[in-house]
Formats: structure tokens, sequence, C-alpha cells
């Protein structure tokens, strides 16, 4: 067992960190440069250099995501560019109402789908069939409705293509 539980935790090590390098090097390989977007549109050459070398940007591919994941474990995740607050005390402000709202869609979830789940079908064509699946249908199609209607909202701002604000 407790070999079990051993390879179990390594497995999930392992996971953890290929999960944080996929998602850096995702962000690594984004087109643009992130120093010229926090330094401005306005900004010299010697101002994005310099914010390249506050940021650590000009050091190489692997020392960055060490740094990276120097950072991640001490919960050092820096600064917002927007409110110049610490991030983890953006989240800790969040946190609440994320909770709220994730153990809110968990009671729904439950509600619906046990009933749904446990209603046993004695036709595969029957009425009482088929009104079983409308609830989990309905509540999955809202979601990807939702979701492509984030993707088309927001996909412009991603490849640079957002509307001057006014």
């Amino acid at each position: 067992m407790r070999k079990y539980v051993l390879k179990r935790i390594l497995l999930m090590l392992l996971l953890i960190v290929g999960m944080t390098f996929i998602v850096f090097a995702s962000l690594y390989i984004a087109p643009g440069d992130p120093a010229a977007m926090v330094a401005g549109a306005g900004a010299t050459e010697e101002d994005i250099e310099r914010v390249r070398e506050s940021l650590g940007l000009n050091e190489s591919f692997f020392t960055q995501y060490v740094i990276y994941l120097k950072k991640l474990l001490t919960l050092d995740l820096g600064t917002s560019f927007t409110t110049k607050q610490p991030i983890l005390d953006e989240i800790m402000v969040r946190l609440p109402n994320t909770l709220n709202l994730a153990c809110a869609a968990m009671i729904l979830s439950v509600i619906v789908g046990i009933p749904c789940g446990s209603f046993p079908p004695s036709k595969k064509t029957s009425s009482r069939t088929t009104c079983s699946r409308l609830p989990p249908l309905s509540v999955f199609q809202s979601r990807t409705s939702g979701s492509e209607q984030c993707s088309s909202t927001f996909s412009p701002c991603f490849s640079n293509g957002c509307p001057p604000a006014e």
C-alpha cells in the first residue's frame, strides 16, 4: 500500500511540473513582447530594455522557468500591473465569492444530476427517458453557448485586434 501511495504522489508531482511547464512554455512562445506591453505605447527602446531587465526576461527559457517555479512554490505570484497590488491579495479578496459560486454549482448539479441519472429508463425512446435527459443537456448546451459567446467576444483581444478604448 505504501508503494502505491508513493507512486501516486510522484505521478502527481510529475503532472504538476508538466502542467506548469506547458503553461509557462505557452506564455513564453505567445506572440508579442511582454516588456513592450508593460512599458506602454510611447516607450523608448531603453525603457523596454529596462522593463525586460526588471522582469527577468533577458534570462534563458529554463532559467526563467526555474525562477517561475521557485516563486510559485513560495506563493510569490508577483504584483498586478493594473492595480499595483500583490496578486495573492487580489486572489484572496475574490476567493470567498468564487468558493460560494463553486459550492452552489455543485449543489445544483447534485440536485439535478442524481435524479436524472438514477431515473431508470424502461424504454430507450420513452417520453420519461427523453424528459430525464433534458435538464443535463440544457445545462451542457448553456455552458457551450456561454463559452462560445466568451470566445467570440474576447478572441480579438488576444490577437491584438481589440478596438481602441474610447
